[in-house]
């Protein structure tokens, strides 16, 4: 602080000046507003820096007795122990033993200051005031020791506590005021004494000074030392403003807050309670904010913890009504007890118990004051401090020391502000109101309460937003009578209608108003004084017509006392309730129709789910002696008949396809349209499942002698994926089933190929591959018309093929393809022309996944062996697709030819040979028919001829696997001889591998020995083949196999399926029949290792259950139980394979299966070939 510059600071009176200055016309105020603290730094820093220390001769005992009495009362009052701990004088001195020389105005400064500021910070517990003697560096010293249990100072603010200006924000002291400088003086006092200041403290348990003073004389300047006791003359202005008067009038003001605590400390707040208690403060209505009074005072609540700038602010504002509170906690008990809000309040920041920022938040977070202007006024400057207040809620910021005028104008226009405010949220509020009486009229719509109900609530809540004395609805009568009716009506004859209406303006010319209503608002009627007969006087009378369909249906009226007005917004809101009562009329006659619509709809429904049941019922039912035929038909496939006895048995097979195919169809399409089909999504391997649907129609090519074409390019396709394997097959096998069936000769070509490839991430932030499957088949059919192709998507659509045999065929497939393919969010369509042959093709979405070694066990290798990749390879096939899917498997080989026909083959071998003298090839793909069995002869013998120095030329023959193909290949290959394969077509990938390894593992052995491959070995299994049968059919008895099936046919059929496979059979018709059997079995088994010699094992070894087939469905115990109670059991009864028999999709059941360790499954009706792959599977693992 710079004093006023028409002072020298040389002058004698200088202190008298600085006292007498006519400070009010200053930033700082009056002298009497001034901190205390300040005025004490103000006068200590004139003294210190411009009086000379008188030292003299002290009883230091007494006199510190004497200073630290001064608080004791003031410790009392505020609820502290206050302990002098100090020895008596005679036993002190002798300890010292040497004179003790102190400035006693300094010397009281240091007292009073310590002894204040443990006061300012202590709330509980005690303050100590010790003298004593200690050594500081081998030197005797008296220490004068102050300590407290107060808050604290924390560790980071220690080494700059008695730096000068230096200030600590102490969160729990009784006053935050202060500037900075009192510890620093301290120091500096205790400086000139010679001696030295040190501070221990720990936050919330307390802080200990400790003052060292020298003894005796000598470190103190000569000139400054006083003998014989002489003092110091003390002027008058210090014998009236002494440093213990302002300590204990600053301590006084801790009194009073300390009273008020006391009596408010039932009332206090705590944090969780405040807003409970600041939304009861107020009883007055918002609308007392909008008087238009002038005289009327506001009212405004100064916050602020020192006494002397609270009675300065009110001094300031005497303008106003002003409320005083010392403290956020003070303000907060002020507020709770007022009948009235303040209009404004003033409060400081730094202040103990509650600071402004605190007391700000919880005002901004109550509805009752967050509309109340909050003024901070703070010694805390920068731009830093205010805009941290402003961004707190603050509605203004003004900094310590201010203007006075300044302050009254911002209080004025921040109250002005506020009521502005007030009134636009007033109205806004209004508004809210009308809004949320129209929604609850709609939601009572939406509920659909009687109509009666809601129109008596509307017009009991227009009564009470529009002051009436009768609000009603009245329904006109649309005939010819005119006897309009009441049907709602609500009345108060003691209402009082308002005279005046703060906000909206009254148009004088009111007359002119209705005349405009009338004019350019139909079905408005507005009354000033009429007379109505069903109240039997005059009122005044707002009616609003309640149109329906652009007719009038009734009105709505509101009657009040005669001569009363109506306002702009009072008939805004009867127009908004006419339309929302149009609107329940509306949507209750809607609702009417819709409740008989809705009768229909279920009516329909019931019927359609009746239809359903039926037709799955029906399906169900077909399966059961559906598989006895497709069972017994399977068993003659390897029997021995003759030709019409194989036609007729095909023919019955076929048929038999067909109707199973209709009946899979029939409960797919009653699912599909019952919603209850969802994708069951698995990890699987993609060119597993295409190979193994493929190779499900490789006979029924075979048998109509057409080319299926499997076309992709293998390296460029996924292994293993994450989608929903059953679903993509039974698309795939529809869509090929279709084109065989409608393709009398020619080729069906499968194109498989990846058209998209996304990266995503799930929730789980995991990368996600993501693919689409592009699936194209092209065929030579019979094609479809257009007109079919708009129809084909849709359930029981039929085909326009009266000319063919397949006439009257209901196409189901095609539709649960469209139906499957979209819900796995793919695309699927057809290009076809009649006689010209199908292009269908169809997208599936797939998840990548990276091969993980677990897979890698049971599955064979996609990787050409490294043999085979060094010959060369001479491909011949009138077919070019053919040509071009063999050159993408084989692109990895060193050298791939292909050719249409054998003389092609044949030059590109002799050219070759000529060139380089060494044969062309090492191995030749021949694609056979019937009618080329001549030119296939001629041209393997010249390729045989080619060969240089014997290098075992391999002839691999494509046929088709039907019977005529299988004898014309061992026709061939007995002719031809040598190295010779036969291939069935169609050919994949895996079928290349395995004959490709086959080869491999031959190659070695042909160094050393006669290659097995050669014609006398394929005589050898030609003519040798029933003695293998035999050895194998020996085994296989020895495999007994469990049937569980309550269907008698069903079980029959089964039994004898297994039987002619050559395998031994045993039968139980339900579940808990069959593990009794197995147990019964076991015990046997046990009981014979226990007492037989091991030369009876084998036999008993022999009976042994080897496999459990079981039915799903079983009476007592069905299949699922069965399994969980074998798996349950000690092995070797655990280890039996269990396979379930079920005329469900696999996938309707597959959770329930990994649940009871069922090891796979058989889908009904029962094929023979099926079967035993799955009989050889198990009983081969087991």
């Amino acid at each position: 602080m710079s004093l006023p510059s028409t002072y020298s600071d040389d002058e004698p009176n200088f202190v008298d000046m600085v006292y007498n200055y006519d400070w009010s016309s200053t930033l700082l105020g009056p002298m009497n507003s001034w901190d205390p603290a300040l005025i004490n730094a103000v006068f200590s820093n004139i003294e210190t820096d411009k009086l000379e220390a008188h030292y003299c001769e002290t009883n230091i005992v007494e006199f510190t007795q004497e200073l630290a009495s001064d608080f004791k009362n003031m410790a009392e009052a505020l609820g502290l122990n206050y302990i002098i701990d100090i020895a008596p004088p005679e036993e002190f001195n002798q300890a010292v033993g040497d004179k003790v020389y102190l400035d006693h105005d300094m010397y009281e400064t240091i007292v009073f200051n310590l002894c204040s500021n443990a006061l300012k910070h202590t709330w509980n517990g005690q303050i100590t005031i010790r003298l004593y003697l200690d050594y500081k560096d081998k030197k005797k010293m008296i220490v004068l020791e102050v300590s407290d249990t107060g808050v604290g100072i924390p560790e980071i603010a220690l080494p700059n506590i008695f730096q000068r200006f230096y200030r600590v924000d102490f969160q729990g002291s009784r006053s935050h005021e202060g500037t900075g400088i009192g510890l620093a003086l301290v120091k500096e006092l205790i400086t000139r004494h010679g001696g030295d200041i040190t501070v221990v403290s720990v936050v919330n348990k307390g802080t200990t000074f400790k003052c060292w003073f020298p003894i005796g004389c000598d470190h103190l300047p000569t000139d400054q030392i006083h003998f014989n006791n002489v003092t110091n003359q003390i002027s008058h202005i210090r014998e009236s403003y002494t440093n213990r008067q302002l300590y204990l009038e600053e301590s006084s003001q801790w009194i009073k807050n300390r009273a008020s605590e006391v009596q408010g400390d039932l009332n206090r707040l705590s944090i969780d309670d405040q807003n409970i208690y600041i939304s009861k403060m107020l009883s007055e209505d918002v609308m007392f904010h909008f008087s238009t009074d002038n005289e009327k005072k506001y009212l405004i609540l100064l916050v602020d913890d020192n006494n002397d700038m609270r009675d300065y602010l009110a001094y300031l504002l005497k303008e106003f009504d002003i409320l005083r509170a010392c403290d956020g906690q003070d303000a907060i008990r002020i507020l709770k007890n007022l009948n009235k809000l303040p209009d404004l309040i003033l409060s400081d920041i730094m202040m103990p118990n509650m600071n402004g920022y605190e007391l700000l938040e919880i005002l901004r977070s109550n509805i009752k004051t967050r509309l109340i202007p909050v003024i901070l006024l703070s010694a805390k400057a920068g731009e830093d401090s205010k805009i941290e207040g402003l961004d707190r809620g603050a509605d203004d910021y003004l900094i310590k020391p201010f203007s006075a005028q300044e302050l009254i104008a911002r209080i004025r226009t921040n109250i002005e502000l506020s009521h502005i405010r007030r009134k636009i949220i007033f109205q806004q509020c209004k508004q809210e109101e009308i809004k949320q009486l129209l929604l609850s009229i709609l939601d009572k719509i939406f509920f659909g309460l009687d109509l009666n109900e809601i129109l008596l609530d509307i017009v009991k809540e227009l009564h009470r937003r529009l002051p009436s004395q009768r609000v009603f609805i009245v329904l006109k009568d649309q005939s010819e009578f005119k006897n309009n009716k009441i049907i709602a009506i609500y009345e108060d004859s003691e209402c009082i209608t308002p005279k005046n209406n703060l906000f909206t303006e009254i148009n004088d010319n009111y007359k002119n108003k209705l005349e405009f209503l009338d004019n350019n608002y139909s079905g408005i009627d507005i009354c000033l004084d009429i007379y109505c007969d069903d109240v039997c006087k005059n009122v005044s009378m707002l009616s609003m017509e309640i149109r329906l369909n652009n007719i009038c249906w009734g009105w709505i009226k509101v009657y009040r006392s005669p001569n009363s007005i109506w306002l702009d917004s009072e008939i805004e809101l009867l127009q908004q309730i006419s339309n929302q009562i149009s609107l329940v009329i509306t949507y209750a006659k809607i609702l009417e129709e819709n409740a008989a619509n809705e009768i229909k709809v279920k009516a329909a429904e019931a019927a359609i789910k009746a239809k359903s049941q039926i037709l799955a019922n029906t399906s169900h039912e077909l399966r059961t002696p559906l598989g006895a035929i497709v069972g017994i038909l399977s068993s003659f496939e390897n029997a021995s008949l003759v030709a019409d006895q194989k036609y007729m048995i095909n023919v019955m097979t076929r048929a038999s396809d067909v109707v199973l195919s209709l009946v899979d169809d029939i409960l797919d399409a009653v699912r599909l349209d019952a919603r209850r089909v969802t994708l069951i999504n698995r990890t699987f391997d993609l060119l597993e499942l295409f190979e193994n649907t493929i190779e499900t129609f490789e006979k029924r090519a075979g048998a109509k002698n057409i080319e299926l074409i499997v076309n992709c390019e293998i390296d460029m396709l996924p292994r293993y994926v994450k989608s929903d394997p059953d679903r993509l097959k039974q698309v795939l096998s529809r869509l090929l089933s279709n084109s065989i069936k409608f393709t009398n000769e020619g080729k069906s070509v499968l194109t498989i190929s990846i058209k998209l490839q996304v990266i995503e991430e799930d929730k789980s932030d995991q990368i996600i591959k993501k693919g689409n499957l592009l699936i194209e088949l092209y065929d030579t059919s019979t094609g479809m018309d257009p007109e079919y192709i708009k129809r084909a998507w849709k359930s029981f659509s039929q085909g326009v093929m009266s000319i063919t045999e397949m006439q009257g065929d209901i196409e189901l497939g095609l539709s649960i393809c469209k139906n499957l393919v979209e819900i796995n969010g793919g695309e699927i369509n057809v290009d076809s022309q009649l006689g010209k042959g199908s292009k269908l093709w169809f997208t599936w979405n797939i998840e990548l996944l990276s091969i993980t070694s677990s897979l890698l066990k049971t599955q064979i290798s996609y990787v050409l062996p490294y043999a085979i990749k060094q010959k060369q390879i001479l491909i011949i096939h009138p077919i070019e697709d053919a040509r071009n899917a063999m050159l993408k498997y084989l692109k990895m080989i060193e050298k791939v030819d292909a050719f249409d026909t054998f003389d092609k083959g044949i030059r590109a071998a002799k050219r070759y040979k000529e060139l380089n003298n060494q044969s062309a090839y090492d191995i030749v793909f021949i694609s056979i028919y019937k009618n080329n069995e001549e030119e296939i002869m001629k041209a393997t013998l010249e390729l045989r001829e080619l060969e240089v120095n014997s290098n075992h030329l391999v002839i691999i023959f494509i046929v088709f696997p039907n019977n005529e193909g299988i004898e014309l290949a061992k026709k061939l290959i007995e002719k031809v001889g040598g190295k010779t394969f036969v291939l069935y077509a169609p050919i994949t990938w895996k079928k290349l591998i395995k004959q490709f390894m086959h080869m491999e593992k031959n190659y070695a052995t042909d160094k050393n020995n006669k290659s097995p491959l050669d014609s006398e070995y394929s005589h050898w299994y030609a003519t040798n083949q029933d003695t293998t049968e035999d050895i194998i059919g020996d085994s296989k008895m020895k495999k007994c196999i469990l049937c569980v099936d309550d269907n008698s046919t069903s079980l029959e059929n089964t039994l004898q399926q297994i039987s002619k496979l050559g395998y031994s059979t045993a039968s139980a018709t339900n579940g808990l029949e069959a593990v009794k059997l197995i147990d019964s079995e076991f015990k046997l088994l046990s009981d014979t290792f226990s007492s037989s010699f091991y030369s009876d094992i084998d036999q008993i070894k022999s009976q042994r259950i080897s496999l459990i087939l079981t039915e799903c469905n079983l009476p007592i115990m069905s299949g699922f139980d069965v399994s969980q109670v074998i798996k349950a059991m000690r092995p070797p009864i655990s280890n039996i394979p269990i396979i379930v028999l079920t005329d469900l999709p696999m996938r309707e059941i597959r959770n329930k299966c990994i649940e009871s360790r069922i090891n796979d499954y058989l889908a009904k009706p029962l094929k023979t070939e099926e079967l035993e792959k799955i009989l050889t599977k198990w009983t081969g693992k087991n």
